[in-house]
């Protein structure tokens, strides 16, 4: 994984990048119902039961980002830390 922020499922520890067992189990059911359906619009409307939010984020000056629903599931299907 290169610089920025990291993907749902992945937090910075003691300088060691390390799986964050509740969001990567969202990441897993999201690529299994992938697997089921056709289109990422039948992916989301299988999803919205689930209420899956965005990676909450706390940035330096204590505003916090993220959290909210998430229909955008394309970005987590092409983020290469996913690939493997």
């Amino acid at each position: 994984m290169g610089g920025g922020p990291l993907p749902l499922g992945y937090e910075l520890r003691d300088g060691k990048i390390v799986v964050i067992k509740t969001e990567a189990e969202q990441v897993r059911l999201i690529y299994r119902c992938r697997l089921e359906l056709t289109g990422v619009n039948a992916l989301v409307r299988d999803l919205q039961p689930q209420h899956l939010r965005t990676k909450v984020r706390r940035l330096p000056d204590g505003t916090i980002r993220g959290g909210i629903p998430t229909t955008q599931l394309s970005h987590i299907r092409s983020n290469r830390a996913f690939a493997k």
